[in-house]
């Protein structure tokens, strides 16, 4: 999937790799596709030339809060000296019944006054993004809308300087 996204890789010289785990997933297998491609695509716009987006995937409970949930995650996610580099974390626990997918960018991080308004239509989080880096703005909650369709969430931890990480859990088949 994210060799169809090789246009924007190369036009903003950013690198996009992903490691997960051989896991089977309930979703609309259509709108799971448009869900990360806007996620990568958006992230790679947003990451500094020559760093990478990463997609990782964690095994987690239903039950769990979103910070368990994101530590699972950051258990796949290891930092370099230059590059992150994951590796895909899979959990043997058998309870285990969804997978937390994350896109991780390494941007500038989505500014506080932004992040009650990130996922609206037509939101950018500066006017000169739209010249800049393209886009209608609209990836974000074509990709909630998508995920909240199929009865999810999607959410997100931002660091200013350090990047966005967008989460969003899919159903294991059992």
């Amino acid at each position: 999937m994210l060799q169809d996204l090789q246009y924007y890789q190369d036009k903003y010289s950013v690198s996009a790799r992903s490691e997960v785990p051989d896991i089977k997933v309930r979703g609309d297998d259509h709108a799971v596709r448009r869900i990360i491609t806007n996620l990568v695509s958006n992230a790679i716009k947003f990451t500094e030339k020559g760093k990478e987006v990463i997609v990782a995937v964690a095994l987690a409970q239903k039950e769990f809060s979103r910070i368990e949930k994101e530590h699972a995650v950051n258990k796949t996610v290891q930092n370099g000296s230059e590059r992150a580099k994951v590796r895909a974390y899979v959990d043997s626990t058998p309870y285990n019944d969804e997978a937390i997918i994350a896109v991780i960018d390494q941007g500038r991080g989505i500014p506080l006054k932004y992040q009650d308004v990130i996922f609206e239509l037509f939101q950018q989080v500066e006017g000169s993004d739209r010249f800049l880096k393209g886009g209608t703005g609209l990836g974000l909650s074509i990709a909630k809308c998508l995920i909240e369709q199929q009865g999810d969430e999607i959410w997100f931890a931002s660091e200013s300087g350090k990047g966005t990480t967008f989460f969003f859990p899919l159903p294991l088949l059992s």
